[in-house]
């Protein structure tokens, strides 16, 4: 239900001309009283009706969540520390052009200050709040599928292959995780959208942070350079057809994910190689993944963070069924403050609730599968110094040798300080290898995003 008072507002300052800055501030200022007052039907109406309806076409609910259109925002993550009085906001606005406002929310408590951004549209509805990727929705064409409904700019984007796999990869999710029929129905009906962005710098415009794609689940669309993205197909799918929280834990969503979807268009079955080098080699253990902070934080790496989450999760749903697998991940998800709240021990015991296997059976269980070499010519962390020298390169600080020894390519980047870390890298080009002048890596920009790159060498 909206509130007489702000449509009273709207219609005053749609007729009075044109928006000032202090409209705009009072408008969210008024947005953000009813989040504390916790007039959540008031809020809603301060966000644009197309956008609420997309919100809520799928009928997706999470558990313990109490306003999904703002969902995972700064704001909504701080919203009771704005209650209690520990943190205190402001707001201060741009007008970007004669239809956009920008609103720079700055939220400050004794341990952290951040920023995030809002955005208002004046439109022929009236001013209201709109997503940030809405900015950006222009020239698109649309296509439809059985499932999904698909924006894009170029047909050079799309194949039919490509949409043919995007709706199989629903149904290859459904058929696995035993989703009801009547579930794939109504999403026939009602559509997932998805929007096809053409580079990743497109993609970070429109979400506002690097990616290369994400799913979104305050408006249960996803945003990607890839087509299909599985991964994020995956991350969507266990929201529609699961009990869950808005939050879970991170080692079990991704690794969920990873074994339905890979990750980066990478299969998972590359993923376990990277696993057991990681273990092998003592970088990372499993334990370093099973809460919220370490995964992103003492981790924060996804090269390693998500194949030890999915060695957990395959061999949990190998040894339980993937029935088992959803009850651990129902369970380690809800709100904010409880995902904040666990600690390893409390994420261990759960898992040794489900599956009535101790930590320490289901960690070797879950290395033993890592390591059972599905693909074996490749060997990481099996390096051998013997052999005849195929390539040696380096700098004064590291060295790049390549042998052969008894048919097996041996790659060893060695360092000559112990103390050094590695600030860049270096890939290799064969004789015949083409030069691609303008091309730019996502991967080396991700990986050391304070080094340039002049190019990339095949």
């Amino acid at each position: 239900m909206r509130y007489w008072l702000f449509i009273a507002s709207l219609i005053f300052l749609a007729v009075s001309g044109t928006l000032h800055a202090e409209d705009i501030n009072e408008l969210f200022s008024s947005y953000v009283n009813a989040l504390i007052n916790e007039n959540y039907d008031e809020a809603a109406g301060y966000w644009h009706p197309q956008y609420v309806e997309t919100c809520d076409r799928l009928g997706i609910k999470y558990r313990d969540e109490k306003f999904k259109y703002d969902c995972q925002s700064p704001l909504m993550e701080n919203l009771d520390l704005i209650r209690s009085g520990v943190a205190d906001w402001s707001v201060a606005s741009t007008r970007i052009d004669p239809e956009h406002y920008k609103i720079i929310v700055t939220i400050e408590s004794p341990e952290s200050k951040l920023n995030c951004e809002y955005f208002f549209q004046t439109d022929d509805d009236g001013t209201y709040l709109v997503p940030r990727f809405w900015l950006y929705l222009n020239n698109l064409s649309e296509v439809k599928t059985r499932y999904f409904d698909v924006f894009y700019r170029s047909d050079q984007q799309l194949n039919d292959f490509a949409l043919y796999d995007l709706d199989q990869a629903v149904e290859r999710f459904a058929s696995f995780c035993n989703v009801p029929g009547e579930k794939l129905d109504f999403l026939k009906e009602n559509h997932m959208e998805y929007f096809l962005a053409q580079t990743e710098n497109e993609v970070a415009e429109l979400l506002g942070f690097p990616s290369q794609g994400t799913y979104l689940k305050s408006s249960d669309i996803i945003i990607s350079r890839y087509m299909p993205d599985y991964h994020e197909i995956a991350r969507f799918m266990i929201s529609y057809t699961q009990d869950v929280g808005l939050y879970v834990e991170p080692f079990m969503e991704h690794g969920v994910a990873c074994m339905l979807g890979g990750r980066f268009g990478q299969s998972k079955y590359v993923m376990p190689q990277i696993a057991a080098f990681t273990l092998a080699n003592d970088i990372y253990s499993f334990d370093d993944i099973l809460t919220f902070s370490d995964f992103h934080n003492k981790i924060g790496n996804i090269d390693f963070s998500f194949p030890l989450s999915l060695g957990i999760v395959e061999y949990m749903t190998e040894q339980f069924t993937i029935s088992r697998t959803f009850d651990v991940l129902s369970r380690l998800s809800g709100n904010v403050e409880k995902i904040n709240r666990m600690t390893a021990d409390s994420v261990k015991t759960v898992l040794s609730d489900v599956t009535g296997k101790s930590w320490e059976e289901i960690e070797a269980g879950a290395r033993q599968w890592v390591t059972s070499d599905p693909f074996p010519n490749l060997k990481p962390g099996t390096v051998s110094d013997s052999g005849d020298v195929m390539f040696e390169s380096g700098t004064g600080r590291f060295l790049v040798r390549i042998t052969l020894d008894n048919g097996w390519y041996n790659v060893r980047i060695k360092k000559f300080d112990a103390g050094t870390e590695l600030d860049g890298a270096m890939l290799l080009s064969a004789q015949l290898g083409t030069k691609f002048n303008r091309y730019k890596s996502f991967l080396f920009k991700e990986h050391f995003p304070n080094v340039g790159q002049v190019n990339e060498m095949y």
